[in-house]
């Protein structure tokens, strides 16, 4: 089952979306031109074709990759390097990936996605079986909810993705200016106008680009020295209960911890984590103090 040929394709979309997130504005674009646009991947193989589709959401949100980002990994990169391999031979493919050009996750992932539609074709399984069984029978889709200043903006676009196209599952934008006591008020508003029969989440969207670039300095750091260790210090946020504080700012260490470790395959004993309940973050995060030893 050798890969024999790539196609890229870019997709254009009639309707333009717009939203606004707390790490920035999500754009399709107009019509006509390559902003926000899906990339669509076409991988062929003895026969079979797989696909695989990412839409890129940059600029303005926590993923760099952007259309002619994707498109140019995928044509002069990675897509010459894929040509002749095996569809099975994954862990190749990732190590092809890491070594040729890092990072790039979305021109990775529909390449991803690919392979695995291609391989399961040509097994004649469904994709599912080759990623560890069926979880889910069914997905629902899910509508993205723009933050509004006014509740009733965001009603209305909930009601258009009910009354259009028969979405039932709501996720509102939140973490802006207004903070968590806003949240819960466009959440009250959105839920009282839509009734108890829709679901509906929620999706802060918050700091997460600024903590992981900060996780992402400290790595090359300890990279570069060798014998440097890190110290973590998680905060609760203003406002939790005296029951959660300490469990809270202990979980966010870890999970600053483990991202480190898990993405950056930092030695975990370098790294120390502690709490401290005092003082609070704005928002929560976990406080990173590097030292080194003498």
């Amino acid at each position: 089952m050798a890969i024999d040929r790539i196609e890229v394709l870019i997709t254009d979309l009639t309707v333009r979306l717009q939203r606004e997130t707390s790490s920035g504005a999500y754009d399709t674009g107009p019509s006509g031109t390559l902003l926000g646009k899906p990339v669509l991947v076409k991988i062929h193989a003895d026969g079979v074709i797989g696909y695989g589709q990412i839409r890129p959401i940059s600029p303005g949100h926590f993923m760099p990759d952007t259309v002619n980002s994707m498109v140019g990994a995928i044509k002069d990169v990675y897509g010459p390097r894929l040509i002749g391999r095996d569809l099975l031979d994954y862990e190749a493919v990732l190590a092809m990936f890491d070594q040729a050009l890092p990072a790039n996750m979305n021109a990775r992932a529909a390449i991803d996605h690919a392979l695995h539609d291609a391989a399961g074709k040509a097994l004649k399984l469904p994709a599912y079986k080759l990623l560890g069984g069926l979880c889910q029978p069914r997905i629902p889709l899910e509508w993205s909810v723009s933050m509004a200043a006014d509740p009733r903006k965001m009603i209305a676009d909930a009601e258009r993705a009910i009354k259009e196209f028969g979405i039932r599952v709501m996720c509102l934008k939140a973490g802006g200016k207004g903070g968590w006591a806003q949240d819960v008020k466009n959440f009250i508003a959105v839920r009282e106008a839509l009734g108890k029969d829709v679901v509906i989440g929620m999706d802060p969207n918050t700091q997460a680009s600024e903590i992981k670039a900060r996780l992402d300095d400290i790595a090359l750091r300890l990279r570069e020295n060798p014998r440097a260790t890190v110290v973590i210090t998680g905060y609760p946020d203003d406002g939790t209960v005296s029951s959660r504080r300490e469990s809270l700012a202990r979980q966010r260490a870890e999970n600053a911890k483990a991202y480190l470790v898990d993405r950056h395959a930092i030695d975990a004993s370098r790294i120390t984590t502690a709490s401290e309940l005092d003082a609070t973050a704005d928002r929560g995060r976990a406080v990173i103090a590097v030292t080194f030893d003498r």
